[in-house]
């Protein structure tokens, strides 16, 4: 595990992750939550982005699932 700090939105996406759990947290769904809880308007590739980013550190593990219509 990597003990450099955690930025501002890589901290959020995290947090929003964990809140909706392994069966609801997907990119959109994280994205969602973080605009509802801050107010700011959150990008899907920037989600995808930190998640893969927070994967290298070790921090989160993701998966490909199959679609789904919220997707």
């Amino acid at each position: 595990m990597s003990t450099e700090s955690l930025a501002e939105f890589e901290l959020l996406v995290m947090l929003a992750a964990f809140r909706l759990g392994q069966t609801e947290a997907y990119t959109v769904s994280i994205a969602t939550d973080i605009e509802k809880r801050t107010g700011r308007s959150v990008r899907r590739a920037n989600v995808y982005t930190t998640l893969q980013r927070l994967e290298r550190k070790g921090l989160v593990s993701t998966r490909l699932g199959e679609g789904r219509p919220e997707r």
